[in-house]
């Protein structure tokens, strides 16, 4: 039997690769830029900023495709490749410094979907843990 933490994992990849239509790789790549683009925003404290449906790029954190291949462990050149492809689809953007953003993606409802999975998914793993 799996683990409720490897269940919690893997349910939640499984979500986000279902809504995002894309491989494991890309969906890790989007997680990581995703992360890096709110923790700012998220950890800064500013209340107006995180209730904003579309926060300011000067709001908004960044990374650099070395970074990605570095927190993800995936090898550079698959980063810079499917980093390409995702920008290329609308998914990721690059700003003339070469920085790495997600796009604003929180206001579609589909995105909203998503998010109601994944807190269906943590409240049966935090239910699993109190049986335990």
């Amino acid at each position: 039997m799996a683990s409720p933490a490897s269940s919690l994992l893997f349910e939640a990849l499984d979500g986000a690769r279902r809504y995002l239509d894309l491989e494991i790789e890309s969906v890790v790549i989007i997680i990581c830029v995703g992360e890096a683009t709110m923790r700012p925003i998220v950890t800064g404290g500013d209340r107006d900023v995180i209730t904003e449906v579309f926060p300011s790029n000067d709001a908004r954190g960044w990374i650099s495709r070395r970074a990605i291949s570095e927190r993800t462990g995936l090898p550079r050149e698959t980063v810079r490749r499917k980093v390409n492809q995702l920008v290329a689809s609308g998914r990721l953007l690059i700003d003339s410094e070469g920085r790495v953003r997600s796009t604003q993606e929180l206001a579609r409802p589909e995105m909203a979907q998503l998010i109601e999975s994944v807190r269906d998914t943590v409240s049966r793993y935090r239910a699993s843990l109190a049986t335990d």
